[in-house]
């Protein structure tokens, strides 16, 4: 089985009670995104924070991805993070299991593509978990799979995104609501494909939250 590597950020005084776990967009990896951990710590110092890189070197020569992005219909995106499900949900509870920490006490994080894994591990992948985190991706019901867990959630997306338009959040959160979570969404004016600073500190609030 494919094993998942990245970059970690730990607490200091190694009193580890929560995790969160960070999924990278199309084209970067842990890297990018694991200094939202040192951020994020004054608010969780207890937590660790870890930032896998993707499955697969990306298709543009750089990064990684979690899958393809070639045809990506609604269809293709489910199937495909229906292919990678297995894989990641393992990852997710072997990271819980190193930390000793209860899946209760895990939150996903996840921006674009990454957003839209993380958000369908928390619904179809895993039985349980804290909550959920979303950045500038979405979520589609996949009346396919079981669902497993109805999360809290928090989706935030720029206005004016050109990658992934905000609309896919819109309706994301509209879906996760139908499907029982407590599901809110942030939307930025005049922020594009990126984490706004409003997005940040809510995002930081919200692990806050449902990490204690």
């Amino acid at each position: 089985m494919t094993t998942l590597s990245g970059p970690t950020f730990e607490p200091p005084q190694g009193d580890i009670e929560h995790l969160v776990i960070i999924f990278h967009g199309y084209g970067a990896d842990g890297d990018n995104l694991i200094g939202l951990a040192q951020g994020w710590s004054s608010l969780l110092p207890n937590t660790a924070f870890v930032a896998p890189n993707g499955l697969n070197p990306c298709k543009m020569g750089f990064g990684y991805q979690w899958f393809s992005l070639k045809e990506k219909t609604p269809a293709l995106v489910q199937e495909r993070l229906r292919g990678i499900s297995e894989v990641v949900s393992s990852y997710i509870k072997g990271q819980a299991q190193h930390y000793g920490v209860s899946l209760e006490n895990v939150a996903l994080v996840g921006f674009s593509q990454g957003s839209m894994l993380a958000i369908h591990q928390s619904v179809y992948g895993i039985e349980e978990c804290a909550g959920v985190l979303g950045y500038s991706g979405g979520f589609t019901k996949d009346d396919g799979l079981t669902v497993l867990n109805t999360p809290a959630a928090l989706l935030c997306h720029g206005e004016a995104d050109d990658v992934v338009p905000v609309n896919f959040s819109v309706q994301g959160q509209k879906d996760l609501e139908a499907l029982g979570c407590d599901s809110r969404l942030i939307t930025s004016a005049r922020v594009g494909h990126e984490i706004s600073e409003e997005g940040f500190k809510a995002g930081g609030v919200f692990l806050k939250e449902v990490l204690n």
